[in-house]
């Protein structure tokens, strides 16, 4: 079922929290700090978390699913598993994300006109990854796309990472790029 609620609430416990709702809305900022698994959305649905998102404290295994939106406020994720075709927008708050892994042929679309930050490896086999923003790719790790589509960055971009590959794939840089890829 969806959620609608002011507030929502979670302790660092072991237990996994899925808030699957095809709809819904969070209207303070929610911060879930289970030890376990979180999974957010449906596949088609659409969740709102009005005060901002903030899934940095989750330990365990995030998969996102559907549109995950902020209203104007900071969406922020761990390394997250693309559960089904994902899009994520937080109008001009800023998008951090731990890092992206998907096994299956799962878009991924971010719109913002804050910065997007991308601290993780970025991999796994995807149709297209859209990102519409500032974005900020430092990353430890490699940018692995296999059989891809097309990777399309809108706005300014900054890369810093170790490798970057695309097997079967397009990388497009619709602005300026700087990099200092090692």
């Amino acid at each position: 079922d969806s959620v609608f609620a002011n507030t929502l609430t979670t302790y660092a416990h072991g237990y996994s929290l899925s808030l699957l709702g095809a709809a819904g809305t969070i209207v303070d900022a929610f911060a879930p700090s289970n030890t376990g698994a979180l999974t957010l959305g449906q596949d088609g649905g659409s969740q709102t978390y009005t005060g901002g998102l903030d899934t940095s404290s989750v330990s365990g295994l995030e998969t996102l699913n559907g549109t995950i939106t902020t209203t104007e406020t900071a969406l922020t994720l761990g390394a997250v598993t693309l559960g089904s075709d994902v899009s994520l927008a937080s109008g001009s708050g800023t998008v951090a994300i731990g890092g992206i892994v998907t096994a299956a042929a799962n878009n991924f679309t971010v719109s913002a006109s804050g910065t997007t930050t991308i601290t993780g490896a970025i991999n796994g086999t995807t149709a297209d990854i859209d990102i519409t923003a500032t974005v900020i790719i430092n990353v430890d790790e490699a940018i692995t796309l296999t059989d891809a589509g097309s990777v399309t960055l809108t706005g300014a971009v900054t890369i810093s990472n170790k490798n970057i590959t695309t097997v079967g794939g397009d990388i497009t840089f619709d602005n300026a790029v700087t990099t200092d890829v090692g």
